[in-house]
């Protein structure tokens, strides 16, 4: 029989679609790709809007604040100190979202929320390959949509 290593003497390595990150004994990986800035701000945008929307349970919260901060740890370790700082960084997945915003138009309504939640796995899909990690995101993303389709079928039943 084998003997079992002791935990310590694992190296976390890159594979072909993810790269370990994160601090020293955390096993976190994200995909090997970069999502660049613009787009991380515009992923940011939906979250916010989804998150401010009236039109969704309070469950889809969850999910969303659960995906916001996975891709909020994926940019920290995607960009440079000088490229995105201080305000700006916290501004792009926190703070209130746009009052004027095509995503908070769309919000208003569960089928806009359907649909923009659709946009931001299409725009994650973009940029990232496929991997466990990015699959754990559509997965709660997929959640959320889900919670929101039976929430418009429960008000629509007499």
């Amino acid at each position: 029989m084998r003997r079992a290593r002791c935990k310590g003497t694992i190296i976390r390595e890159a594979s072909q679609t993810t790269v370990p990150y994160g601090a020293f004994g955390h096993e976190r990986r994200k995909p090997r790709a970069k999502m660049p800035i613009p787009s991380h701000i515009e992923a940011g945008r939906i979250i916010k809007s989804v998150l401010a929307s009236a039109q969704k349970p309070y469950s889809v919260n969850q999910r969303m604040d659960s995906v916001r901060s996975t891709l909020e740890d994926w940019m920290s370790s995607e960009i440079r100190r000088d490229e995105l700082d201080g305000p700006e960084f916290f501004d792009v997945y926190y703070h209130d979202a746009d009052e004027t915003g095509p995503y908070t138009e769309a919000s208003k309504s569960s089928e806009g929320l359907i649909r923009i939640l659709d946009e931001l796995k299409a725009k994650l899909s973009v940029h990232y390959p496929d991997c466990a990690p990015l699959r754990q995101q559509f997965g709660k993303i997929d959640t959320a949509i889900k919670i929101i389709r039976s929430h418009i079928a429960k008000r629509q039943d007499p």
